[in-house]
């Protein structure tokens, strides 16, 4: 809360007020980037415009509640305990960064350390929000008793959010994968060579008449896609490809193979009554929440915080931007020494 109203306080009072007070050096640093517009109001005005657009989209009531005070939730996880993130995508470009945060948070407090029971991130739409490190947690917790599911819709998507490089390790730090029907050809072929190739052989039979006929057979060994590619474009609903080090022969580890998953009626009738339940949860959860909003009263006390961090410069220690004409003069003398 006091961060939004300082970043308000910082557009009120100019890179040329924030220059004029007496700030400690590691806090002016911080400044450096605004600073440096000083002489630009087109600039300066760009930079904070954008950064508070992007804080008043987190300014509502309900997002207030949720990051700002005491925590509801414990850092640590014990026991059986269930902790479930869910991003809003409207507000993706504001809540997303925070989510990571709070999500990386959990992550650091619990992945490091030696568990009594195994502790599962589960991450669906993987690629909606980036998290720090996360390929060497992947490999260094193991031994922990902590596992990561990813769920992801496209190498495309994973790009985007963690690069070429980032996404390519995330994919190779899962030792198992689940692939189903894919919808490009990128990663189609990534996995159609990871599957590998096998050994066939064609049989071709000749036969030559005349005064010295002849029958002849040969065998020609030739290599074939394990699994084509577009087999696995049009792997149709509910059939999957698994990779384990558990399914293996003599001669390898991690075979593909397919299987067919079917969810019992049984099953689908305890999903729709879960998803009934959770609504009727979530009204009395709401009401229980010790989540509250801010009152006006608080929201004062933050802005008055604000100003006394950012007073007011004294007249005498604003110095005037230089006019347009000014600048245009400068830049043309400049220019001509040249």
């Amino acid at each position: 809360m006091l961060a939004f109203y300082l970043l308000e306080r910082i557009v009120e009072i100019g890179a040329a007020g924030i220059r004029s007070l007496d700030l400690p050096p590691y806090l002016r640093s911080s400044f450096s980037q605004y600073l440096a517009s000083e002489k630009s109001a087109e600039t300066g005005a760009s930079i904070a415009g954008t950064t508070l657009l992007q804080f008043n989209r987190m300014f509502t009531p309900a997002n207030v509640a949720t990051f700002c005070g005491q925590s509801t939730v414990e850092l640590e996880i014990k026991g059986k305990t269930l902790v479930i993130f869910r991003l809003n995508p409207e507000l993706k470009a504001s809540v997303g960064p925070m989510i990571a945060t709070t999500i990386q948070c959990f992550m650091l407090a619990n992945a490091y350390r030696a568990r009594e029971q195994p502790l599962g991130f589960i991450l669906d739409e993987c690629q909606m929000v980036k998290l720090c490190g996360v390929q060497e947690m992947q490999t260094v917790t193991r031994s922990n008793g902590v596992f990561f599911v990813f769920a992801s819709q496209g190498f495309s998507f994973l790009k985007r959010t963690y690069g070429e490089k980032g996404a390519m390790g995330l994919i190779e730090g899962c030792k198992t994968q689940v692939i189903g029907q894919l919808n490009a050809n990128e990663p189609a072929e990534y996995y159609s060579k990871q599957f590998g190739q096998k050994e066939i052989k064609s049989r071709s039979k000749s036969k030559s008449s005349g005064k010295h006929s002849s029958n002849s057979e040969s065998d020609q060994p030739h290599l074939k896609d394990l699994v084509p590619l577009q087999e696995l474009l049009g792997l149709p609903q509910g059939q999957f490809y698994y990779l384990n080090r558990a399914i293996r022969n003599e001669r390898m580890a991690r075979i593909p193979v397919l299987y067919e998953t079917v969810i019992p009626k049984w099953e689908e009738k305890e999903i729709k009554q879960g998803i009934t339940e959770w609504f009727r949860y979530r009204k009395v959860a709401r009401a229980n929440s010790k989540a509250l909003a801010k009152s006006d009263d608080e929201l004062i006390r933050y802005q008055t915080l604000a100003r006394e961090a950012l007073p007011e410069p004294e007249p005498d220690q604003q110095q005037p931007l230089p006019s347009q004409e000014d600048g245009n003069q400068t830049l043309a003398i400049g220019i001509a020494s040249l």
